[in-house]
């Protein structure tokens, strides 16, 4: 449920300007999000930042969530892609388990990770501004 004290989430220091350089760029960005959509509207939508968001698989969406493939593989099938075309970037073993079993890259979010025990990831992203290091933009 949603704590009715809840005012909204903060963004990571950079992260915003890395959204809107992604989609100024013709990237796509979804999101696939453990959070129920009443949560991800306190949350994410009073950052503005919705309109360069393509699409959104959040809890009440799939019937199994991460570490299952669910949520990711949804998003894929609503954005008509493969798996291996996209970056998966999260901060937990689940969002590594889920991104893995779905068949696609997986960016590790230091900067909001509690651990890194038994996450492989294809890109270690120690800073929001490090996706765009790694896609060379």
């Amino acid at each position: 449920y949603v704590n009715e004290f809840e005012e909204g989430a903060t963004l990571y220091d950079g992260l915003d300007e890395v959204i809107k350089t992604l989609y100024k760029e013709g990237i796509i960005c979804a999101i696939a999000s453990s959070k129920m959509k009443n949560q991800y509207e306190i949350d994410f939508v009073p950052t503005g930042l919705q309109k360069y968001i393509k699409c959104e698989v959040l809890a009440d969406d799939t019937e199994k969530h991460k570490p299952y493939p669910d949520p990711l593989l949804k998003v894929v099938e609503i954005l008509d892609i493969s798996p291996k075309e996209c970056m998966y970037i999260g901060d937990t073993i689940f969002d590594f388990k889920a991104t893995k079993a779905a068949g696609m890259d997986f960016g590790i979010a230091m900067w909001g990770a509690d651990s890194l025990e038994g996450i492989a990831a294809d890109f270690n992203l120690k800073e929001p501004r490090d996706i765009l290091k790694e896609l060379n933009i």
